[in-house]
Order: structure tokens, then sequence, then C-alpha cells
């Protein structure tokens, strides 16, 4: 009954995770001009995981995230964008990363300080005809390894005080879940390691 409700809590906290992320748009053009003809919520800032979103053909195209972050510390972070394409990166409407022409692969690295609280991002790609789209989006404490951006910082909307508190309890459920469901594992599978002949013995009495 205990694990059923773990599987079920689980459950419900990875679906509201799915939410998670900036808004994610496809056009079908070049220019990200006219309404895009798909959105939705995406955390991954990749174009192959949005295509398969937006179930569109990949050429021609040009794909658009927008939304808000939230900084927890104030610090210097480094930002790192690899990609074939040409590219838009904005934070709080002033372009860090730019990329005009989509003919190689290039990686950009920019440093920028980030007060505390929320920022406005926007990043916008035009993939290369005929080679394969790449957009990785990389972050990090200067001195710390980069990582993607992590969707439960990003949001579609400005979120107000209430949002971001249940976010963050969201965020803290979902991790203690998940800590809470491998202590279980280790504790029932200990539990049979060390108990095999009484459990054999019953599994046989049953079949």
């Amino acid at each position: 009954m205990a694990a059923g409700l773990l599987i079920i809590a689980f459950w419900a906290l990875s679906w509201t995770r799915a939410e998670h992320g900036l808004i994610g748009m496809y056009y079908d053009n070049l220019t990200w001009t006219d309404p895009p003809v798909f959105s939705a919520p995406d955390s991954s800032l990749n174009p192959y995981t949005f295509y398969q979103k937006a179930r569109r053909p990949q050429e021609p195209n040009s794909l658009r995230w927008a939304g808000w972050m939230f900084i927890h510390s104030s610090a210097d972070y480094r930002f790192s964008v690899k990609t074939e394409g040409v590219l838009s990166f904005q934070i709080d409407d002033v372009t860090v990363m730019k990329k005009e022409h989509n003919d190689r692969v290039q990686t950009g690295v920019t440093d920028i300080y980030l007060s505390e609280g929320l920022h406005r991002i926007e990043l916008k790609y035009r993939p290369g005809t005929g080679t394969a789209h790449i957009l990785e989006l990389c972050w990090g404490a200067q001195k710390a390894s980069m990582t993607p951006i992590p969707g439960h910082i990003l949001f579609q909307e400005q979120p107000d005080a209430r949002q971001l508190l249940l976010r963050k309890a969201a965020s803290w459920t979902y991790w203690g879940m998940l800590l809470l469901g491998g202590i279980v594992f280790v504790v029932v599978s200990s539990g049979v390691l060390l108990h095999q002949t009484p459990v054999r013995d019953w599994l046989k009495q049953q079949y």
C-alpha cells in the first residue's frame, strides 16, 4: 500500500515537472515571424526534443524559447552555447551571445553577473539546412561544471511570490521522494538478500 502511494505521488510530481520550462515556439519559416504554428512548455532547449513535441518536419523552421529564469544567488554565471545554426541569446532584453552564420559548428562562452531574482530570457535558433541540428546551452558558476539549465528555475510567465514558493516546495518534494524511494529499494533489497531461504520457501508454498 505504502509503495503504491509512493509511486502515485512520484508520478504526480513528475507530471508537474513536465510543465516546467520556457514557452517553446515552432515557426514554419526562417525568421521567427507570424504566430508560431506550435507552442508548448519546454525545458530541454533542444531542437530534437522540441521537434518531437511539435511533430513537425525539421525544415524549414525556426525555433524560439522565451520566459523567465529565477536566480537563487547573486553571482557571476558562465553560459556556453554550441550550435551550427544562427542564434540569438538574450537575458533581460540584452544580447549576451549571438551567431549570425550557419556554415559550421561553433561554441561560444560568455560570463555575466546575475542578481538574485527573476530575469527575462529568450533563445532564438535557426538551424542550418541539410546539416545536423545542434543546440547545446549550458551554464554554471564560473568554477563549477557546466550543466543544462534546470527546468525548475524556468517559467513561461512571470511568477509571483506564491508561485515561486510552490515551485520550490514541489522541487524539494520531488527530490525527497527520489531519496525516499532509493532508501526503500535498498532496505527491501537488503531484506531479500538476508532472508533468501525463507523467501524462497514462502514462494514455493504459494505456487
